[in-house]
């Protein structure tokens, strides 16, 4: 294992993630990521409930849970304020999840959305529509 509580707030390397929060700065090393991925992997549909409520903190599913919701009503084309007023959610969270549905090649809204395609335009949409602030 990799993964360390450190002083610095700059990653190891590009492809490490950084988390703050709490009193303490963690790193988690991309190998370490990727076991994680290997685990998530292995169980069968019926087995990824029980797993992620052993591995996850209440809150943490619920903040999971909360970005997929706000995610897809992005994709439906709700604006920040409609999704702010059903969600409750903060501009900060809902700008968050709006970004990561164009990054890391648009993984999140294919996984939404299997016939969206993605593409360098879908991404200016989202860009231009945080711009806008909706």
């Amino acid at each position: 294992m990799e993964s360390i509580r450190v002083q610095r707030r700059r990653p190891r390397t590009k492809r490490d993630v950084l988390t703050t929060g709490g009193q303490h700065d963690y790193y988690v090393a991309n190998d370490d990521l990727n076991k994680l991925v290997k685990l998530l992997g292995k169980p069968s549909r019926d087995q990824i409930k029980p797993l992620l409520l052993s591995l996850l903190t209440k809150k943490e599913l619920s903040d999971i849970v909360r970005r997929l919701l706000i995610a897809e009503m992005a994709l439906n084309g709700l604006t920040y304020e409609e999704i702010a007023n059903r969600m409750g959610s903060g501009k900060n969270v809902i700008a968050l999840v709006k970004q990561s549905l164009a990054s890391n090649g648009g993984v999140l809204t294919r996984l939404l959305n299997p016939g969206y395609n993605i593409s360098g335009t879908a991404e200016n949409y989202f860009i231009n529509r945080l711009k806008q602030g909706k």
